[in-house]
């Protein structure tokens, strides 16, 4: 989403940018999520925002950040070793161990609630779209610009996991550990 913003503020795709042997990327530019904030929208905008079933959230966390080595962290293994959990758990050990694997910044950052980003109340925001709808945010933002751009899937390969390769014990523990979430979007 923030390629497609960025296409959207500058006419152009991201590229990245180096400055002085820095490479800029568009974290750098646009901030890295934090903790929910109310702030007014101005004039003639509109606050929106995107929320994806949290337990295939979690399950594209894993994936992603735990099996896939190009977006681990870097000191991945040696946190890992610290703690004394395996690198490269299965999603049953990853899911026993979930505390201690969200203690590594870049999992606890993609398998936080979506309520830690988005507050409490989904009624904040004047349109909320689901994730597997992804087609009607990108018609609304692009309706809302007046600019047609190709919005493409940064990250389609690599690997995958579903809630069918889970135990019942392991989808009951997700259940409990993403209720808020569940609750939150609930409301939509």
């Amino acid at each position: 989403m923030r390629e497609y913003l960025f296409r959207l503020d500058n006419g152009r795709p991201y590229e990245p940018i180096i400055i002085n042997g820095c490479k800029l990327e568009l974290f750098s530019l646009y901030g890295t999520p934090g903790p929910f904030s109310a702030v007014r929208a101005p004039q003639g905008h509109e606050k929106f925002t995107i929320v994806r079933d949290p337990m295939k959230r979690l399950l594209s966390a894993y994936a992603n950040r735990v099996l896939d080595p190009r977006w681990r962290d870097p000191n991945h293994a040696e946190l890992c070793n610290t703690m004394e959990i395996p690198p490269d758990p299965t999603v049953g050990t990853f899911i026993k161990n979930i505390d201690s694997y969200r203690l590594i910044p870049a999992i606890k950052h993609h398998t936080r609630n979506q309520s830690y980003f988005l507050g409490s109340n989904l009624r904040y925001y004047d349109r909320v779209f689901r994730a597997e709808r992804l087609d009607d945010a990108i018609a609304y933002i692009e309706a809302r610009s007046g600019m047609k751009i190709d919005f493409p899937r940064l990250k389609t390969d690599g690997p995958k996991v579903s809630k069918s390769e889970l135990s019942q014990a392991e989808i009951n523990q997700l259940e409990e550990l993403l209720a808020e979430d569940y609750a939150l979007l609930s409301t939509i």
